[in-house]
């Protein structure tokens, strides 16, 4: 959230607190109506600010971590398996298999998938006759649960932002819902200022948005009641 967000929501909560303490003169429907609104506004807002505040340098790691795992487990075949097509004289197969380390690197996430999901299927017919090159069905097993982790981390880190990114603009929308809300409630407190000064007063000392940014000050509150 902004600096200027912060604060607001610290007001509105502090609002919440002094509505608490009051809350047996604030019997009306409208009142009651509006306190509900206010809560559920502070609760959604805390809700958006969770998720526009997530971390998500973790997801591009372990993504990282994924892909790297998934070549190492491509590459501990490829090399037996061209070894393989060369001594059988099998030129299709070796050149189906001319992938290097630094090659799958450099591939886009959705290329390298399908390249590692054709190097599994191009090697997992022949198993019995790579035994001999030590390509065991292990092996492909790796290759196979190294793919299926890194699939799914593939789009992770561009899902974050987009969440992150989400959050902050729906953050906008319930400002916009909590300005209107606490003007319900400052029109309905002004009724109260001659019969419940207290009430009045200290409603209007807690809607004072104090800058939490380093600024100068805040808004001003209400002159208090008599």
């Amino acid at each position: 959230m902004t600096n200027r967000q912060t604060s607001k929501l610290s007001m509105a909560k502090t609002v919440q607190l002094i509505i608490t303490t009051f809350t047996s003169i604030l019997s009306s429907v409208a009142f009651i109506k509006a306190i509900t609104d206010l809560q559920n506004t502070v609760a959604n807002i805390d809700g958006y600010a969770q998720a526009q505040s997530k971390q998500i340098t973790g997801t591009a790691t372990d993504k990282a971590q994924a892909e790297e795992a998934a070549i190492a487990a491509a590459i501990a075949i490829i090399g037996p398996a061209r070894s393989y097509a060369l001594a059988n004289n099998n030129n299709t197969l070796y050149e189906t298999l001319d992938y290097t380390e630094s090659g799958l690197k450099r591939t886009r996430d959705a290329a390298l998938i399908n390249t590692l999901t054709l190097i599994r299927d191009t090697i997992q017919p022949l198993l019995n006759n790579l035994a001999d090159y030590d390509v065991l069905p292990a092996h492909i097993n790796a290759l196979t649960t190294a793919i299926a982790a890194y699939q799914p981390l593939v789009a992770a880190p561009r899902a974050a932002i987009s969440v992150k990114v989400a959050a902050s603009n729906a953050l906008v929308a319930e400002f916009e819902t909590l300005d209107k809300v606490l003007t319900r409630f400052d029109g309905l407190v002004d009724a109260k200022k001659t019969t419940n000064a207290n009430f009045y007063n200290a409603y209007y000392t807690a809607r004072a948005i104090v800058d939490t940014g380093g600024g100068s000050g805040g808004e001003d509150v209400k002159p208090s009641a008599a």
